[in-house]
């Protein structure tokens, strides 16, 4: 590995000019997905907008209708407790 030195050093400083002129880290389209898994982790609601939601301001719905389909979409994808509309509606303030 001491051989393979010289060659990483060259590999790291050549990344560290990539990153200091591009002012952020490239990020290959292969980890799109996790990214995603991930912020559907954190925010189910985003995830049940981008899933089930067209979102304009020309769209309407009643805000019994979206809250039902909430709950189906929250049972669907196996998330262990569906919050109460009270909670919900409580969140929304």
């Amino acid at each position: 590995m001491l051989a393979e030195l010289p060659g990483i050093l060259i590999w790291a400083l050549s990344g560290l000019d990539r990153l200091s002129t591009g002012d952020m880290f490239t990020q290959p389209a292969a980890s799109a997905d996790a990214i995603l898994a991930l912020q559907d982790l954190v925010s189910p609601v985003a995830a049940f907008v981008r899933d089930r939601c067209q979102v304009g301001a020309a769209y309407e719905i009643k805000i019994a209708d979206l809250f039902a389909d909430w709950r189906l979409w929250w049972e669907d994808n196996g998330i262990s407790r569906a919050p109460s509309r009270r909670s919900a509606v409580t969140c929304e303030r």
